[in-house]
């Protein structure tokens, strides 16, 4: 990363910036987000460096994520809370 980049006043488009990340998606046979694949760039390469799985409740409401390292060792999750009333 350019030494600058907090100073940057341009856009950020494909043109002016190389991704350094990108995300691939996985869907259950419900049509339910399931998987949360990260590559990041090392070397001119992108490689994966973790992943994150979710888990859904009994209404599909997504209660877990789950984050793992390459080894498939766990690296931290969060839960989620519907608190009743709000919207």
């Amino acid at each position: 990363m350019p030494a600058d980049w907090q100073d940057r006043t341009e856009w950020i488009s494909p043109e002016n910036t190389a991704s350094g990340r990108y995300f691939s998606y996985e869907y259950d046979q419900q049509g339910r987000l399931f998987t949360i694949a990260t590559y990041s760039k090392w070397n001119g390469l992108f490689q994966l460096t973790d992943f994150a799985t979710l888990d859904y409740d009994q209404d599909g409401q997504i209660i877990h994520r789950n984050w793992f390292d390459t080894d498939c060792a766990p690296r931290g999750f969060v839960t989620y809370y519907m608190i009743s009333g709000v919207t």
